[in-house]
């Protein structure tokens, strides 16, 4: 039992010392443990489910059919949403149980005040009775103390145990999603069901026990307000039923708003992630403008919902506050119109029970709140745990020591549903006639249905060596797919023998170690690990990294290159040591010495024993194969041996005669040095060495110590309005409490006589009164509510300008899931709770100081109380706010890396299901969880430990108040009026300080998102700040390029990539720029787009100096194919003209160029086409294409190409060759190729 929660004073106390580190909080009991709470939650849920399917299935209904002819909810999903709320109550009964009993021991003090203060103000003056209820008062309220706070200590750890299970079946439901549950499901709508939804549940879960008392308390006052008042009370009864009502009516209505706010985040993150992750495009294009009004515009939608759910809480406030004050005029007017005299111990006892009702119904309408928003949530959660999942039984285990390893039986695959038209268009997306004679064919099967891989009727020999070959988008990575789980199967069957090794194309990479990287979770084999270094061509690479092996290569792998990126890919692969590897073209990215290397080394050398599947578009070396699969339109066209192929003269042979060349010269390039190579490894005895140094690129995320700096309530504050708004917001407030006060004080004036007027005089005063003090409040709160849309919309602007004018190295060494974070966690906070947190503080707070007010007014002597207890209050508020902020900093430090890693490793699913490492990244995941719940849980407590020592504290003031008013003889009016004010200080003072303390915390987002609008550099040289200048319109016109002495470093700690690079490139020239991979190819268009400031030198466009030049200038008038075709959500014409500068008559001639023309024309939408996030449902030479537009719309003189055409096939490549001589033949051309 928490009690007083004395084993916490001693933190308390060394927290107001000093900074806590996470060292510092305590650990949790096993219990509590992530694994062990989403077990317990899980096995709950399972077994309601398992009953409402079973009910549906004997009511002979389909569980997929719509819940009601109007809802898009499936009976299934419906199921799953009550099973889950059912499972939850389940798994944590015994805690709600125990919260509950404790809970009603406050209930039950709270209702027993009233009566005491009706029988202190009855009894006779310094009498032992008077006394005794003086005393009983003070005893009631510490009950009522420990009572709630040790029920709000026990639901602490149940909603904490909840949040862990929710997250955790969230994050495993994600590696079982299948392919139409991944297009549903983008990375961004699954962080925000665990950052909003998952949040939404714990919160409910947190006062789940107050729908339980609540019934009591509201009962319970109800008759005794019959009791006080008779008639009269059942009257003010009635009012405040109806408001009660009305309240919960009006909180409704919230629900649907709800639902379409939660939808408005999710695609505000979402494609914030998006372009988070594809800023590198974003800034090469120039298109930071475009996106920040896109992110603006969903960013005012999604405000405009939180508006409207701002409004509603300001009506539910205004009905609430109407509560108490229009039921003190209607029980006093009715009592007195009964002919009953209004005496103090009446009016004031009654007025203590109107004042305590109001909190259980204020509640109601809270938890109300909440249980929609919940409901809400939990929706969302049952659609996302029902989402289709991969077939886990897909594939037929073959006998140990089998002489055939895969063997597909008349087997065929699709594209699931939805995902289908988006994303395997990405393997019917085809060029026109001019590539293919089968594109028309092609084309219109794409538009009837999803792709397939059909009838494929394919046996692979145990440790031979099988290539897939084939045309861009002829299902080549779908065979791989179709074997990884990637696909369903519609017929036919797949058998194996063996375990998967995975080598995706689009390369894969952690933000840790490459060691770790290359392990992915398995133990360290040292003499396994230097021969997987060697084989895969990385000794080099070890050698020039600052910590070999074990330096950390940031998020996404940033500071490798492609090249270096794919052979670790291939590296995690190889030291796997599976049975089968499949390796979707690994030499794509990698140049002809390590290419070749690669092949006699790893594919030829060290796989030979192993069963190896390539899927490779480098024809030249298909002589190798044990077996060739050639692959066309979903089918395959033909298999069997090199000989047999070119025997039979069909498409392998014509491949082959046309293409099948390319790589002779590959034989020129057999040196020593590629081969021959010493492994860069760290010696074991040196990686503690290692470890202490660490090589980690990513920035500590910042943390300011000590209180919440006043600047940023300043800046908050500012972006609510002017300064005349402000001050008119403070002011009517201020109005409002003394009106509120004044309202209180009349009935002592009436019950006095104090102005020897008729009743009804008073009656009046009241109701006037009463309506000022409505009117005011619900004017303050409308204007309060329509100033914290203003500082959502102001901040939102001013973060997200400075995010996307940021430099690179800001994005290089800031996990995504750290700025996401920022842009979802952290907006969360500034858009739902600060508003009512901060509304509550000024409400509260006004409210405390009218009550003391009152007290000191009644007896004079309480000012002494008032005064020795102060300055206790302050230093236990100072330890707790010292704590408080440390716990809270900790606790959003930790919460990173665990969202990190969630973002992480849904970036790599594939791989991850692939080699079966799914458990290790739940422990992982698990691991983290129970991290950031450390100091989570250690918040819960610290609030408990206040709120004891705080109402501690009000009880003993309420006690002396009483003892005073008993020992003094204060007038009975004045007393009965304190101390009706005094019962409710509790609620005001306890809920007033958690208010303080949670804004002080969750100013904590705002301190973060502060950060980045003041702290955050924008991109650009000194001298382009200093001297900003733009080039002529028709800037650059021949296109020359001159490199001067030039370093550049991408970052001062860092050693240079470019160490004085010289070289002049006449206008109109076409440039090849080669060298091994890592050499620093990439980095001269970095330097030429100035992604990365340069240290020395000069680089030259035309002759002008680019380093002063404003950033969108010189982005724009230059053109790149990127060597990462990124696409981003929208439609063809948004990704290919994103500021919409171009006509249509333009957007189709640059098709036409791409051979997209015909296809795209013969889309219902054409150019408004879907285009799905990160471009999936294309493959990866098809989004080339498209990258190619771009560049053909920009009309530069001068084109980069960035090793574009790496994972194109010898076709494809050809074609787009043939397009940069014809539309290019007066630019520069500066290409980046291994080929």
């Amino acid at each position: 039992m928490f009690i007083g929660a004395f084993w916490l004073t001693g933190f308390v106390k060394e927290a107001a010392k000093k900074p806590l580190q996470f060292e510092d909080v305590y650990r949790l009991h096993p219990v509590f443990g992530a694994r062990v709470s989403t077990d317990r939650l899980e096995s709950a849920t399972n077994m309601y489910y398992t009953r409402a399917i079973e009910k549906i299935r004997a009511a002979g209904k389909d569980e997929n059919a719509a819940n009601s002819p109007t809802s898009k909810f499936s009976l299934k999903e419906n199921a799953l949403k009550w099973a889950l709320m059912k499972g939850i109550l389940y798994a944590e009964r015994r805690k709600i149980f125990i919260a509950a009993l404790l809970n009603t021991m406050h209930s039950v003090a709270q209702i027993c005040a009233p009566i005491i203060l009706s029988t202190l103000l009855k009894a006779e003056i310094q009498s032992p009775l008077a006394y005794g209820m003086a005393v009983a008062l003070f005893v009631v309220q510490m009950i009522q103390a420990l009572g709630w706070n040790n029920s709000q200590y026990v639901m602490k750890g149940a909603s904490m145990s909840i949040f862990a299970g929710l997250l955790s079946m969230v994050y495993r439901k994600a590696f079982r999603l299948g392919t139409k549950g991944r297009a549903q499901y983008p990375t961004g709508v699954i962080m925000n069901l665990i950052a909003s939804d998952c949040n939404s549940v714990q919160r409910m879960l947190q006062y789940i026990t107050d729908l339980l008392c609540v019934p009591l308390e509201v009962i319970s006052l109800s008759i005794i307000i019959i009791v006080f008042a008779g008639p009269a009370g059942a009257a003010g009864l009635s009012f405040i039923i109806l408001s009660t009502v009305i309240s919960i009516v009006i909180v409704s209505k919230s629900y649907s708003i709800e639902h379409k706010a939660l939808a408005a985040t999710d695609e505000r993150v979402k494609v914030t992630g998006e372009v988070i992750n594809g800023i590198k495009i974003v800034k090469f294009f120039a298109w930071e403008t475009a996106f920040i009004e896109r992110l603006s515009l969903l960013r005012d939608n999604e405000l405009v919902q939180h508006l409207r759910l701002r409004m509603i809480e300001a009506t539910y406030n205004v009905t609430l506050n109407c509560v108490p004050v229009f039921t003190n005029v209607l029980v006093f007017s009715v009592y007195h119109g009964l002919g009953n005299n209004v005496d103090a111990a009446t009016v004031f006892a009654t007025l203590s029970v109107i004042n305590l009702i109001r909190v259980p119904i204020a509640v109601v309408a809270v938890v109300a709140r909440m249980t929609f928003s919940t409901l809400a949530s939990l929706e969302r959660l049952a659609k996302f745990l029902s989402a289709e999942e991969m077939d886990m039984d897909r594939l037929i285990e073959l006998p140990v020591g089998s002489e055939t390893a895969v063997l597909f039986e008349n087997a065929s695959f699709k594209w699931s549903s939805e995902h289908a038209c988006e994303v395997e268009e990405e393997e019917n997306f085809k060029k026109s006639d001019d590539l293919t004679s089968n594109a028309k064919s092609i084309e219109m099967e794409a538009l009837n249905g999803p792709f397939t891989l059909r009838n494929i009727n394919l046996e692979i020999k145990t440790g031979s060596l099988t290539m897939i070959v084939g045309k861009v988008g002829s299902g080549k990575s779908s065979l791989l797919g179709a074997l990884i789980g990637d696909m369903s199967t519609t017929n036919g069957c797949v058998k194996v023998s063996g375990r998967f090794g995975y080598t995706p194309q689009a390369s894969w990479l952690q933000n840790t170690t490459l060691r770790a990287n290359i392990l992915l979770g398995s133990a360290f084999d040292e003499a396994r690990y230097n021969e997987t270094i060697r084989c895969c061509g990385l000794s080099k690479d070890l050698a020039i990294l600052p910590f070999g092996d074990m330096s950390d290569i940031g998020e996404k792998g940033i500071t490798l290159s492609g090249g270096q990126a794919a052979r670790v890919n291939l590296a995690r692969a190889i030291y796997s040591n599976a049975d089968i590897m499949l390796m979707d073209d690994p030499l794509a990215a990698v140049d002809a010495h390590v290419g070749k290397q690669i092949l006699d080394e790893c594919i030829l050398g060290v796989c030979k024993s192993k069963t190896v599947v390539l899927v490779t578009h480098q024809l030249h070396i298909a002589s190798q194969a044990d077996h060739i699969v050639v692959m066309n339109n979903g089918e395959i066209t033909e298999q069997g041996s090199f000989s047999q192929l070119m025997n039979a003269r069909g498409g392998f042979f014509d491949l082959m005669q046309e293409y099948g060349h390319a790589g002779d010269d590959a034989e020129a390039l057999k040196t020593d040095d590629a081969i021959k190579e010493t492994p860069a490894i760290i010696p074991i005895d040196e990686l503690k060495e290692f470890d202490v140094k660490g090589a980690d690129l990513n920035e500590e995320e910042e943390r300011e110590v000590g209180s919440v700096a006043l600047k940023h309530y300043a800046f908050y504050v500012k972006n609510l309005g002017t300064s005349s708004f402000l001050v008119l917001l403070f002011l009517l407030f201020s109005l409002w409490q003394a009106t509120k006060l004044l309202g209180d004080v009349w009935l002592t004036f009436w019950v006095e006589d104090r102005f020897l007027k008729s009743e009804l005089f008073y009656i009046v005063g009241l109701l006037l009164l009463a309506a000022l003090q409505v009117v005011l409040f619900g004017v303050v709160r409308v204007a309060f509510a329509r100033g914290c849309f203003f500082a959502g919309k102001n901040i939102h602007k001013l973060a997200l300008a400075a995010v996307m004018k940021a430099p690179m190295v800001f994005f290089e060494t800031n996990p995504v899931g750290r700025i996401i974070s920022r842009f979802s966690k952290d907006f969360g906070e500034t858009d739902r709770q600060l508003p009512r947190l901060f509304g509550n503080i000024i409400e509260f707070g006004l409210n405390i100081i009218g009550t003391f007010i009152l007290i000191v007014y009644a007896s004079p002597w309480m000012m002494i109380v008032i005064a020795a207890v102060i300055p206790i209050y302050m230093y236990f508020l100072k330890l707790y706010r010292a704590s408080l902020r440390e716990v809270k900093r900790i606790e959003a430090i930790a919460r990173s890396p665990l969202y990190s890693q969630i973002n992480e490793s849904f970036a790599g699913i594939s791989a991850i299901r692939a080699f079966g490492a799914t458990e290790d990244f739940v422990s992982v995941q698990e691991s983290l969880q129970d991290a950031a719940n450390r100091p989570s849980y250690i918040l819960g407590c610290l609030e408990t430990w206040v709120a004891t020592r705080v109402e501690t504290f009000i009880a003993a003031i309420i006690g002396m108040m009483a003892i005073f008013g008993v020992a003094f003889r204060i007038d009975t009016a004045l007393l009965g009026l304190a101390l009706a004010y005094s019962l409710s200080l509790m609620f005001l003072l306890n809920f007033g300080l958690h208010d303080a303390a949670e804004t002080e915390a969750r100013m904590n987002s705002v301190e973060r998102l502060s950060h980045y609008i003041t702290d955050l550099k924008p991109e650009g040289s000194p001298k382009h700040i200093l001297h900003k200048s733009n080039p002529p319109s028709d800037w650059p016109q021949s296109g020359s390029l001159e490199f001067i002495n030039l370093t550049l470093k991408y970052r001062p700690e860092l050693e240079p990539i470019l160490h004085s690079l010289s070289f002049k490139i006449a206008g109109g020239q076409k440039v090849g720029v080669v060298g091994r991979t890592g050499a620093g190819k990439s980095s001269i268009i970095t330097a030429l787009f100035r992604l990365v400031e340069f240290e020395e030198g000069t680089i030259k466009v035309d002759g002008m100096d680019i380093s002063a030049m404003d950033l969108t200038c010189l982005r724009s008038r230059l053109s790149i194919i990127p060597q990462a075709p990124i696409l981003f959500d929208g439609t063809i014409r948004s990704n290919l003209d994103p500021f919409s500068k171009h006509t249509d008559t333009e957007l189709w001639g640059v098709l036409e160029r791409c051979s997209l023309h015909e296809y795209i024309s013969s889309l219902p939408t054409k150019l408004d086409a879907p285009v799905a996030e990160g471009g999936t449902n294309l493959s990866v030479g098809q989004r080339q294409l498209l990258c190619l537009g771009r560049a053909l719309l920009v009309k530069s003189k001068i084109l980069l190409i960035d090793e574009a055409t790496a994972s194109v096939d010898m076709e494809t490549d050809t074609y787009i060759q043939k397009v940069l001589r014809e539309d290019f033949a007066d630019c520069t051309v500066l290409c980046i190729a291994h080929r």
